[in-house]
Formats: structure tokens, C-alpha cells, sequence
């Protein structure tokens, strides 16, 4: 396609247009309240709590099994937002708000239109994702990851194309790009998804380079320094990784940035996933059978049977899909390694880092001796720690397991706001969600309450932000499933156009859509990986980032061959006149 010149008032337009309807939008949200769930002490507890911390200079807080288990920066947003006076749920919408209009100003070079790019920035703004209960008003990481999500493919889109037709390395979207795949990085655990298309992306910018002779007739300052503008993202992870793992290693002992992915723990988990016996049920690969067999070739783990035994089945009474494993006392993959690290911290292994690691590392070189001597068989495992291994004859499952995801981002169901019940721990732990966010939460009256709002199920139509954003998601779920079968129905006629007529100008849109479809099926397969073996995950709070790059998939796809028609309707009539001459 032809790059589209767009002047400096364009550009202030959409600006003005933008700020105006994102103050509509923080209007019509005033009076949404949190969902505070003070129980949730590995989730939302956890991120108002070191939030706190980090207000008071204190770091993250005292340690334990929880300190180090999670990214610190959505905490550090917390307390950005605290120290600026700005409520949470005002914070995220700017904060989304701000990622919608740099992608679209990334990928405006390739929309001839200009005037689609109002519709299509409202429709981002008002994705029904920004306004659902699980996303929004939990104070929880899933409040900004659509927001990081399209910071991350609209800077590298915006890197490529500003490359593409001006031939230039943009450092402005290296780092809209870097930003987003940092505050991603440090905020979940399962980022990997994304560096695929990082990856791909950065070499085929590189690759372009070369053929056109980018590099030629420059100095080697000058080629090192394109180099490190298109590797920043790269680039930035380990330095932003050291000061972290440098500051928890001085503070707690523990020289790692997150213990779920580093040191000796994620160690042990391999080792006993790589334990070769029969999985007791379904999503169970650690069950009570593989424990005993632990337990007998290591000390060090047999040591904490007593409290791991209980923890077990604490979880197993709690939680899972499957009934006969709270008979038997079998913990689902998903919550197994919580088990484990609760057990430790009741034997009081987690006083410092290194004690804690010292005792997985005990664990984790006892089973390996197990393994050499053949008191253990051993498996194949994943190349994550968190993932249990591959089952044979699954292939079809995840597969349908993915189609299933894509499907269910594409209905948008179950995207409500929600007047929750607060979960109170008896310690005023409501208060401080509420002092933290700025934000009220609901708080039950009475035994009444606590039965009508049992499900959670219940929403107030009386008050008009919840009213309008409750019927705008239903609006959205009438044109969701039809607008994502067009988009792919669009993206397969730009691949027949480009392949069959030779439509080379469509090049560019065509890769960008490719690297957008591979970000979502990354995400899609390890989500429908983890639903098959792991817990249920084909959720919106697990597939949150997905939203907001579906939507852009099939509004961009049908432009393009929008603009496609009208091209071709444009030449036929220029060639009918010149005849006619």
C-alpha cells in the first residue's frame, strides 16, 4: 500500500479526539466500584500489599513464599497512581487509552482513509474487555495487560513501517515497543508469548535492511547503533532484570527477580514433572503416589511430609474439575506448586532466600540422584517449569482447545461490570484496597447480601455506568462473532490477491496482520495448553491481552481490502477514460 502523508493538524485532531472521548469515558466510569478480594493473598492481596510497600520506600515488603512469585510492576502502577492522586481504575483507562492511540498512530501509514481511524480508535476505547469486572475492578495485573499488549505490537509495527517507507530505525517506537514488553515482562509470568513475534518481526526488518542496503556507506558507529535500536527490547530485559535481581538479592538473599521462573524452585518442579509414572487423574501429574515415592528417595522433602500432606489436602478439598481427587487428596498442576511452596513456608524455610533455595536445591539434587541410579524413571519435560510435561494423543485436544479460545475472545461473552461483594479478611483489609486504589469497594450489610450476591452474578441497571457499559457489551456481542468472520474472511482475500494477482502493495498490511495472528496463536496455545493440563484458563481474565488484537486483526484486515476495491474501481475507471480518449 502507499504510505499515507498525514499533516500536523491531522495529527492534533486526532489527538483532541482522542483526550475528549477518553474523558467521556472516565466520566461514565466514576462510579464504578473495586472488587476487593483481601484474601487473595498470591494475587490481588499480594499487589496492594507491596504497592503499600513501595510507597513507603520499604521495597516489597517482608518476604515469604508470595514476595518474589509474581512481577512487581503492577504493584509499582499502584503506587504511581496513589502517589499522583489518580484512582485505579481512572490510571488504567489513560493508561489504555494512551496504547489505542499510539498503535493507531503506528499503523496509520497504511490506512488511506484517514477518517476510519476515529471509528476505529472508539472502538478500541470501548472494547467491552476495558469494562468487565475480572479486568477492571479486581486490583489485579489483568487491569493493564490489553494496554501493554498493544503497546508491544503497535511499537514494532510502527518500528516496521516507519522503516518500510521512510527508511529509518524509529528509535520513538523502539521504545513505545520496549516499554510495553518490559512492564509485560515484570507483570506476568507467561510473556513468552509475545517474543515470538518480536523476534520475527526484528528479523525481517533486519533482513529488509540488508537487501536494501541499509547499512552500506555508514559508519560502524552508525551500524552498531541501528543494531541496538532494533534490539532494544532485548536489549533493555536484562538491564532492567539486574538492578532488580541485585536490590531482592541485598534485601532478601534471593538473587533472582522472580522465583516462580529462577533459582532452585522452578528446578524442583521440573524434576518431579519429569518423574516417568501413571497420572492419577486428569490435569494431575504430581499426585499422592509420586509424593511417596519422593518422600522415600528424599530426605530433605520428607522432612516437611507432615505439612505438605496437610497442605495437600487443604487444596485438594478446595479446589479442581475433578471429584476424586478430594477423596484422594490429588492436587491439579495448577495449584500444586502453591501447595508446595505453603508447605515450606510453614516449616519455616522462607526466613531468607538463600535458605529457601538451598532446601530446593537439596530436593531438586536428590531426585536427579534418583534418576542416575535408576530409583526414579525419567520423562521429557517442557521448557517451562510451570507446564507439565506433554501428554501422547493430546495434539487434537489442544487443537480444539485453541479453536475453542479463539472462539470464545471472538463472542465476547460474560464481559459484565459487576457490583461484587468485597471478600473481607476480618483485618480491615477492604480499607486499604480501597486507600490504595481511591476507589470504593462494596461492602455486605447484611446476611442478605452476602446470599443475593453469592454467585456474583448480580449488576445494578439503576446506576447509568453500569447500565451503559452492560448494554454496550451486549451491542458488542451481537457484532463480535460477525466482525471477527469477516476480518478472517478479508485476511484470506489480501493472501489470495497478494499470491494470485500479484497485489504487492498489500505486502506490508499482510505481514503485519501474519505477525498479529501469530501473537494470538502463541497465546491461545499456551492458554489452551494450561486449560488441558494445568486449571481452567479459557477464561477472559487469562485471555484479557487477546481482546483488543482481535479487534485490530478484523477492522484492519477489512480496510485493507476495502481500500483494495476501491483501488481497483479507481484504476478500471481511469483505463474506461483513457479509451474513451
Amino acid at each position: 500500500m502507499i504510505r499515507i502523508k498525514i499533516s500536523h493538524s491531522k495529527d492534533k485532531q486526532f489527538l483532541l479526539f482522542a483526550i475528549f472521548f477518553l474523558i467521556i469515558k472516565l466520566i461514565l466510569m466514576k462510579d464504578v466500584t473495586i472488587y476487593a478480594i483481601t484474601t487473595a493473598f498470591a494475587d490481588d492481596q499480594l499487589m496492594v500489599h507491596i504497592a503499600e510497600k513501595l510507597l513507603r520506600l520499604n521495597w516489597l515488603g517482608g518476604y515469604n513464599h508470595y514476595t518474589l512469585a509474581k512481577g512487581c510492576f503492577f504493584p509499582f502502577f499502584l503506587a504511581v497512581g496513589k502517589f499522583f492522586h489518580i484512582d485505579f481504575i481512572s490510571c488504567v483507562q489513560i493508561f489504555y487509552a494512551l496504547s489505542c492511540y499510539l498503535f493507531l498512530r503506528a499503523i496509520r501509514p497504511v490506512i488511506c482513509f484517514q477518517w476510519t481511524i476515529y471509528p476505529f480508535y472508539l472502538l478500541m476505547l470501548f472494547n467491552p474487555i476495558m469494562a468487565s469486572s475480572e479486568v477492571i475492578q479486581r486490583v489485579y495485573r489483568n487491569s493493564i495487560t490489553p494496554a501493554q499488549v498493544l503497546l508491544v505490537f503497535g511499537g514494532q509495527l510502527g518500528f516496521y513501517l516507519r522503516y518500510q517507507y521512510g527508511k529509518k530505525f524509529s528509535m520513538k517506537w523502539a521504545i513505545v515497543t520496549t516499554c510495553g514488553f518490559i512492564s509485560l515482562w515484570f507483570s506476568r509470568e507467561d510473556t513468552i508469548w509475545v517474543v515470538p513475534f518480536l523476534i520475527v518481526s526484528a528479523v525481517v526488518i533486519f533482513l529488509k535492511a540488508i537487501i536494501h542496503g541499509f547499512f552500506h556507506n555508514v559508519t560502524c558507529k552508525k551500524r552498531v547503533q541501528y543494531i541496538i535500536i532494533l534490539l532494544l527490547p532485548f536489549l533493555a530485559l536484562p538491564a532492567c532484570r539486574l538492578p532488580i535481581t541485585l536490590i531482592n538479592g541485598v534485601v532478601y538473599n534471593s538473587w533472582t527477580d522472580n522465583e516462580l521462573t529462577h533459582g532452585a524452585f522452578p528446578k524442583v518442579m521440573k524434576a518431579l514433572y519429569a518423574i516417568d509414572m501413571e497420572e492419577p487423574t486428569p490435569y494431575t501429574s504430581i499426585g499422592r503416589e509420586k509424593i511417596e515415592k519422593v518422600y522415600e528417595i528424599s530426605p530433605t522433602l520428607a522432612s516437611i511430609q507432615d505439612s505438605l500432606d496437610a497442605v495437600m489436602d487443604l487444596y485438594a478439598a478446595q479446589s479442581g474439575r475433578i471429584e476424586e481427587n478430594k477423596k484422594c487428596g490429588n492436587v491439579e498442576n495448577g495449584w500444586f506448586f502453591w501447595a508446595l511452596r505453603d508447605a515450606v513456608q510453614l516449616e519455616g524455610y522462607y526466613k531468607d532466600g538463600r535458605t529457601a533455595d538451598r532446601f530446593y536445591q537439596a530436593i531438586y539434587n536428590e531426585i536427579e540422584i534418583a534418576f542416575k541410579n535408576g530409583k526414579l524413571r525419567q520423562k521429557a519435560t517442557m521448557p517451562s517449569a510451570l507446564m507439565p510435561p506433554w501428554q501422547s494423543g493430546m495434539l487434537s485436544s489442544l487443537l480444539s482447545t485453541i479453536a475453542q479460545a479463539d472462539a470464545y475472545v471472538s463472542s465476547e461473552n460474560e464481559l459484565f461490570l459487576l457490583d461484587r461483594i468485597a471478600v473481607d479478611d476480618g483485618s480491615d483489609g477492604i480499607a486499604r484496597f480501597e486507600w490504595i486504589t481511591g476507589r470504593h469497594a462494596v461492602r455486605a450489610v447484611s446476611s442478605i447480601d452476602l446470599y443475593i450476591y453469592s454467585d456474583s452474578l448480580a449488576y445494578i441497571d439503576s446506576n447509568f455506568s453500569y447500565s451503559f457499559f452492560n448494554s454496550l457489551a451486549g451491542i458488542f456481542r451481537i457484532i463480535s462473532m460477525p466482525l471477527a468472520s469477516i476480518g478472517k474472511i478479508c485476511s484470506l482475500i489480501l493472501l489470495l490477491l497478494f499470491f494470485i494477482k500479484k497485489q504487492k502493495q498489500n505486502a506490508s498490511i499482510l505481514l503485519m496482520l501474519s505477525g498479529i495472528a501469530g501473537g494470538l496463536l502463541c497465546l491461545y496455545a499456551g492458554v489452551a495448553y494450561n486449560e488441558l493440563r494445568s486449571c481452567s484458563s479459557v477464561a477472559y481474565m487469562y485471555l484479557c491481552g487477546a481482546y483488543p488484537l482481535a479487534q485490530v486483526f478484523s477492522v484492519l484486515a477489512i480496510i485493507a481490502v476495502v481500500q483494495t476495491l476501491i483501488a481497483f474501481k479507481t484504476i478500471n475507471l481511469i483505463k474506461m477514460e483513457y479509451k474513451n480518449t
